[in-house]
């Protein structure tokens, strides 16, 4: 319970423990919003955050066999931009001057005590089983991004997080050496995804208020997220004072796959009762349908030195959906509906087709376990992602975003050189 203390307000009477059982029900929650912010640093604030429920079940005579589940029914949060950037200095500098002002005598005792607390070898690998395979289930999630009048909310009937083996099965999963690879599957059910205005009667949702010039946009705020390809003079002029490292930037690289993507363009209408005075209900019409097979995006990055971003979908339907939106019944001779169609049939991709070379592949080196190889030359990637094997690997649509960073020495002086390039 102190870790979940740590996020959530707990109270003695708000949760009901089972100890024979191993299940613990706490209602009626709130977060910890400053901790969460801490924890996270991401540009946003917490303006509110309710949990209705949790419930955890620990099952105290199989914990080296069966995983512990959080299921959380039903949260709350509210969140609305960053005016300003996170300090996360002063946490940082309050903490080291507590530990400044400890005396001698308590350092030392603090770190007998934490020495005596480390588990031996059997408790460790115990614990290491529990929280590689800590199960999640989130039901009902509600989260909602304020900024002025505009009310950007996120709704997900439920999701689970679960560990899963090499065929991506849920499984319970025991690291031992050589093999330190930890797959987690995270399924999501009925995501929808709304822009609105706010309303001045609601209590939760804030009066527009006029635009100040220190607020950050939406726009300019995804934008800070964008890999910056040139460095600002200031990076610049830190880089030439900063003395050279000798090892490598660190790589990283991150896939997203898709088996089937479908989205319902919907319009909203307002519709009142019958009665004259009765209340307005909104309706939802669906106007157009997108549906996409076979989609990858593939992020990678090294430093400042290579940065590369793929982007394919094998094929493609949109099709109109009701009545024209024009307000024009439909006729009996009408054409089809289908606006664009293209592609290939996932089935036919058998040699190469979207996730390949990725963890889902049954042939990727980490499923064989060896060890990954990342090509990080713009020369070589350029001969192995062409044109007709971005097309073979995909169907109807592929582009490679390719930035390299090259540097090369002639008579004792190093220059620096970009390279942009894009399929």
């Amino acid at each position: 319970m102190g870790y979940v203390d740590k996020y959530v307000k707990l109270k003695p009477e708000d949760f009901q423990l089972s100890l024979w059982g191993g299940d613990a029900v706490l209602n009626n929650l709130d977060l910890r919003l400053d901790v969460i912010e801490k924890a996270i640093q991401l540009p946003i604030v917490f303006k509110s955050g309710h949990i209705h429920e949790i419930r955890l079940h620990v099952p105290w005579t199989k914990l080296g066999s069966e995983p512990i589940v959080v299921t959380i029914n039903t949260i709350e949060c509210i969140l609305k931009l960053r005016d300003t950037a996170y300090d996360g200095d002063n946490s940082s500098r309050s903490a080291a001057e507590k530990a400044k002002s400890k005396s001698p005598q308590v350092r030392a005792r603090t770190r007998r005590q934490d020495a005596g607390d480390i588990p031996p070898g059997y408790l460790q690998s115990l614990m290491n089983k529990i929280t590689n395979n800590l199960s999640i289930i989130v039901n009902n999630l509600i989260i909602k991004f304020v900024e002025d009048d505009i009310v950007l909310s996120i709704n997900m009937k439920s999701a689970e997080v679960y560990s899963v083996d090499e065929l991506w099965n849920r499984a319970f999963i025991d690291l031992s050496p050589p093999e330190f690879l930890l797959r987690k599957s995270i399924n999501f059910c009925d995501l929808t995804v709304c822009l609105d205005k706010c309303n001045s009667s609601d209590p939760e949702n804030p009066e527009p208020t006029s635009p100040k010039e220190d607020d950050v946009g939406w726009a300019q705020w995804a934008w800070s997220y964008v890999p910056q390809i040139l460095p600002s003079e200031e990076e610049e002029l830190l880089q030439e004072t900063k003395p050279k490292k000798k090892h490598e930037p660190l790589i990283l690289s991150v896939g997203m796959y898709a088996h089937k993507i479908t989205l319902v363009f919907k319009l909203t209408e307002k519709i009142r009762e019958k009665v004259h005075y009765g209340p307005q209900k909104v309706a939802f019409r669906p106007f157009m349908l997108l549906e996409g097979e076979g989609i990858a995006l593939e992020i990678l990055v090294q430093g400042l030195l290579f940065f590369d971003v793929q982007f394919g979908v094998t094929n493609m339907l949109l099709t109109s959906q009701g009545q024209c939106i024009c307000g024009a019944e439909d006729k009996d001779d009408q054409k089809s509906n289908n606006i664009l169609i293209g592609g290939d049939n996932l089935q036919t991709k058998v040699s190469s087709n979207y996730y390949t070379h990725s963890l889902f592949d049954v042939n990727c080196p980490a499923n064989q376990k060896e060890p990954l190889q990342f090509v990080l030359d713009g020369k070589t990637h350029r001969q192995i992602n062409t044109e007709q094997h971005g097309m073979q690997r995909f169907g109807v649509f592929w582009l490679d975003y390719l930035y390299v960073l090259e540097q090369t020495q002639k008579e004792g002086h190093e220059f620096e050189s970009y390279s942009f390039d894009m399929t």
